[in-house]
């Protein structure tokens, strides 16, 4: 059998041996932890051949001990004493690491391989109702008031119906426009602070932007990574995952995200459509008695429209994130922009050469800017083109966010006067994010119709 030794030094002055577990049936390592006077003689430095530094391999025992002899004229007492005593129990020391790593490798079985999740149940997401614009819903259907916030969550009301039929240009079922939604945009703007302020799992928020809901029904498999496969729940290649919601019911393990030393940079990527969970009970209370199930929603976007609306859908990410100067940027930058295409449009229509394209983006990125373009110009165009004004509420409250805006801007955060950070409360947030989605619809109607 051979024998190496591990010189270590030990900077507390401490004397310590010990057999490692790198100690095999065919070699011994033993560490010895040497005071720095002990440390001289295995120590390689520049101005030392390498063939005067003390040996720290052998063939056997005997010559092991043989070299320890040698060695042990140049040590301290102290550590020659303590060497001694080690060494009248190092057979014993030998079997007892040996035996500690047979019953270990006795106790290891071999890794499961992942578990693909096999779904119980899916519930695909809800068809899409036909759009009945506020004014019928009163007129032909009879409801009491087009927004009914006390049943929000009715079947008959779709949260998201205005918002989308104005983005993708959608007509009432019954009497064949959408323009009705501009008589409502007092009524809209309450009822979308609503929506945004009791939506839970924030599928209502994405479905502005058309986003699809599937949820599935599932039973994990403990002590082993489980792999679930979003395209089983109908989520198409190369869509964007925008929020995934695990639910664990009565006995059911947990699902827990895996991830590598840093979770920050080793999150899992949702675009492959397959990810990771490892079900762990963290839950004392448990009934294991009881078949555990677990429930996973996820809300996506169709590959073949993900890159629309991609200012505005990063406004509604950052408030679901509740990160206000993300929040405040990206929603005015989708307002601004889509003004300004709004302006252009019907500046170039100016007979004579201030029509020029470049003539026009000077006079509105110059002495008509955001704020001109929203308070007179687009009132003007609306007036002009026979189309309903945005609504004096929104106006002045897309004004107050710009002053946000720029503070931004200049400060690179959202500060006071006095430099320190200014935070919204719950209640701004949502009203805030009304403003923002319900002007980017009706810029969009308005847009269409120059």
């Amino acid at each position: 059998m051979k024998y190496r030794i591990s010189p270590q030094l030990s900077l507390q002055e401490k004397i310590y041996f010990s057999v490692t577990g790198n100690t095999t049936e065919q070699s011994v390592e033993i560490l010895f932890g040497l005071p720095s006077s002990d440390h001289e003689g295995f120590a390689i430095r520049p101005q030392k051949r390498i063939e005067d530094v003390w040996s720290h391999e052998f063939d056997s025992k005997e010559e092991f001990l043989a070299a320890l002899d040698v060695y042990k004229k140049s040590w301290s007492k102290r550590f020659v004493e303590q060497l001694n005593l080690f060494l009248t129990t190092l057979d014993n020391e030998v079997g007892v690491v040996l035996s500690s790593k047979a019953n270990k490798s006795e106790e290891v079985s071999a890794p499961q391989k992942p578990y693909q999740v096999i779904f119980k149940k899916i519930f695909p997401p809800l068809p899409k109702k036909s759009f009945v614009c506020p004014k019928c819903r009163v007129d032909h259907e009879k409801w009491l008031t087009p927004y009914n916030i006390a049943s929000m969550h009715s079947t008959k009301l779709d949260q998201c119906a205005e918002i989308q039929a104005a983005l993708n240009d959608e007509k009432c079922s019954i009497c064949g426009t959408n323009e009705a939604i501009f008589d409502y945009q007092p009524h809209l703007i309450l009822f979308l602070k609503h929506v945004f302020a009791d939506n839970f799992f924030n599928t209502a928020i994405y479905n502005l932007v058309g986003a699809k809901t599937a949820t599935g029904i599932i039973n994990v498999v403990p002590n082993q990574l489980n792999i679930i496969n979003f395209q089983e729940l109908g989520v198409t290649e190369n869509s964007i995952i925008l929020d995934v919601n695990l639910s664990s019911n009565i006995g059911s393990s947990h699902l827990l995200e895996m991830h590598g030393n840093s979770p920050i940079l080793n999150r899992q990527n949702y675009m492959e459509n397959k990810v990771s969970y490892w079900p762990a009970d963290i839950w004392s209370s448990s009934d294991k008695s009881i078949e555990g199930t677990n429930s996973i929603s996820v809300t996506w976007r169709p590959t073949d429209s993900k890159n629309q609306h991609k200012i505005f859908l990063q406004m509604l990410q950052a408030f679901v994130k509740r990160e206000p100067n993300e929040f405040i940027m990206k929603g005015s930058t989708a307002i601004e922009q889509l003004l300004l295409q709004v302006c252009s449009i019907e500046l170039e229509k100016v007979p004579g050469r201030a029509s020029n394209q470049s003539r026009v983006s000077e006079v509105l990125t110059g002495s008509l800017s955001y704020s001109p373009q929203l308070q007179y110009l687009l009132p003007l165009i609306s007036k002009g083109n026979n189309i309903p004004p945005l609504c004096v509420e929104l106006i002045t409250t897309l004004l107050t966010i710009k002053k946000h805006r720029d503070k931004i801007a200049h400060n690179g955060q959202l500060v006071d006067k006095n430099g320190r950070p200014i935070t919204f409360n719950e209640s701004e947030f949502c009203s805030f994010a009304s403003t923002f989605t319900i002007a980017y619809a009706l810029l969009h109607m308005i847009k269409r119709h120059l």
